[in-house]
């Protein structure tokens, strides 16, 4: 009986059947064997799949975290590169500020030097003006100064002046003589026109300041005598009073020995030295008998009658 139609067949066909039932058969065992092996390989294919799977998800998971690593980093570096655009663009503006700032300093330098210039030529043009100014003063300052000294009033304390110092030295060379250089009288013209005198005198090896009033009677006389002779030598000097004849009335009062020896050194000295021709002097008493060695004649009178002449014996009134 034919499985497929089901008729019946014939010895031959039926053994023909059998052997292709039986290839049939051997081709499905070994059919089911391939499938089988192919269902081995397939498990063993979806155990490597399911492993490489586990791998792959491992390796996934670290390149997942590599990439979000690196997406941290690349948003790391693109703000850092976003910063650096920015410090660029500030770099630029600081760069572009300094230019301009250089430009301004520049600028102002050359300003400056023009202004330095400037005050050169003007300090140099105020210190020809100063100068002109200190000139114009000066001049003034000369003007009023002739001026004063040509006015009436100048001109005579100017000669007033001039024969007060010339006084003061005449009076001290002879005050120098009649006082051992123990006495000095200084004459001077004050501002207010005022004459001042003052008196040293030598005291225990020191100078000291004197008044008029606190000397006493030989120095009082010394002095005296020295500015009445510098007087006289002054008259005799300016062409004022010129004599040669000196008469002198008791000059020998308050003097002791030394000043009265002192007085005709003096008086013999002035005319030895032509400063005058004949000096005449009037006594009283005895006190001239130091001046007999310097006299040439002595008259003595009494009663107003010359009793001697021309002797050299004291004076006696």
């Amino acid at each position: 009986m034919c499985p497929t139609c089901g008729q019946s067949v014939r010895g031959e066909s039926k053994e023909r059947v059998e052997e292709a039932i039986k290839r049939e058969e051997e081709e499905v065992e070994r059919l089911e064997g391939e499938v089988k092996e192919l269902e081995r390989e397939v498990e063993a294919m979806v155990e490597e799949g399911r492993l490489r799977d586990n791998l792959l998800g491992e390796v996934m998971g670290g390149w997942e975290g590599k990439l979000s690593s690196a997406r941290v980093e690349l948003r790391s570096a693109r703000e850092e590169y976003e910063a650096g655009l920015e410090l660029e663009a500030v770099r630029k503006e600081v760069v572009e500020r300094r230019e301009e700032r250089e430009k301004e300093r520049e600028f102002l330098r050359r300003m400056m030097e023009e202004d330095e210039k400037k005050i050169e030529e003007l300090d140099e043009e105020l210190e020809g003006i100063n100068a002109d100014v200190a000139d114009c003063r000066a001049k003034e300052a000369t003007w009023e100064s002739l001026e004063k000294l040509f006015s009436p009033r100048s001109i005579q304390a100017y000669v007033l002046t001039s024969a007060l110092s010339e006084l003061s030295y005449l009076t001290s060379n002879y005050l120098s003589e009649l006082s051992d250089d123990t006495l000095r009288l200084d004459l001077k013209m004050g501002s207010n026109g005022v004459i001042s005198r003052s008196v040293a005198a030598m005291e225990k090896g020191a100078w000291g300041r004197r008044t008029l009033a606190t000397l006493s009677g030989g120095q009082w006389r010394r002095v005296s005598l020295a500015l009445t002779l510098g007087f006289r030598e002054l008259c005799w000097n300016w062409g004022v009073c010129r004599s040669d004849m000196l008469v002198m009335d008791e000059p020998m009062t308050h003097l002791d020995r030394s000043g009265r020896k002192a007085l005709a050194r003096l008086l013999k000295g002035m005319v030895r030295e032509g400063k005058v021709g004949t000096v005449f002097l009037i006594l009283q008493d005895l006190a001239g008998e130091e001046m007999e060695e310097d006299t040439d004649e002595i008259d003595i009178v009494w009663g107003g009658a010359t009793e001697e002449e021309g002797s050299k014996v004291l004076v006696n009134q």
